[in-house]
């Protein structure tokens, strides 16, 4: 966390003075992200997942001075994870519960962003690549034996919109962003309750941020 804050910081530093920094500034939010595991059909188990809530924190700045078109640079925090839900009866009572895994990550981003300059309103679209560095994961389920391989590197993107509401020297940012990963976090073998397959999240970040104008 610290070595990605102070790199954002360096670029903020020396954007600033070569003046290709047009604003800086940070946001938070809530994450929803769910992962799908492939079960096998187990008689009087009922298997379902619901979308687990988590948060979002995050500094960026925007390169290229540039009222179309910028590139916004961002390093953050984010919560992702599943929770699962198997229902059945008495009898297959060891299965039977809700099953938390919960990830945590600090991740990069580096997004292009296309916007309409229109006033003290300005509504945005954005897209791009973003690098997620593993900080824990934690399960409910006894899997370590089943783990083939976790990726603490997971290579994803990022695409979403927003509006900014513009205050001359500073702004107010409300937006929305899909995420989702290219590679798996999570490769598992054959147990009683899963095949082997491999893991990835997907979920949605609505946010608020504050923009800082240079």
């Amino acid at each position: 966390m610290k070595k990605g804050l102070l790199l954002l910081l360096l670029i903020l530093s020396l954007g600033v003075q070569a003046q290709f920094v047009k604003k800086a500034g940070f946001y938070s939010g809530v994450a929803i992200f769910t992962q799908e595991w492939a079960t096998y059909e187990i008689p009087g188990i009922a298997y379902s997942t619901t979308d687990l809530g988590g948060f979002n924190y995050a500094l960026f700045a925007e390169l290229i001075n540039s009222d179309f078109v910028n590139i916004r640079a961002s390093c953050g925090y984010v919560g992702k994870g599943v929770d699962e839900l198997f229902n059945g009866t008495v009898a297959v009572a060891d299965y039977v519960g809700t099953y938390t895994t919960r990830l945590n990550y600090l991740y990069t981003a580096a997004l292009l962003k296309l916007q309409l300059p229109s006033g003290s309103v300005r509504p945005y679209i954005m897209a791009g690549p973003r690098w997620d560095f593993q900080l824990s994961l934690k399960s409910d389920k006894e899997m370590d034996e089943y783990i083939i391989n976790n990726n603490k590197v997971v290579f994803g993107y990022d695409f979403g919109g927003g509006v900014e509401f513009n205050f001359d020297y500073f702004g107010i940012n409300l937006e929305a962003r899909y995420s989702g990963d290219f590679n798996e976090f999570l490769e598992i073998a054959d147990s009683d309750l899963y095949p082997s397959q491999k893991i990835k999240n997907q979920g949605f970040i609505l946010a608020l941020g504050m923009s800082f104008y240079f």
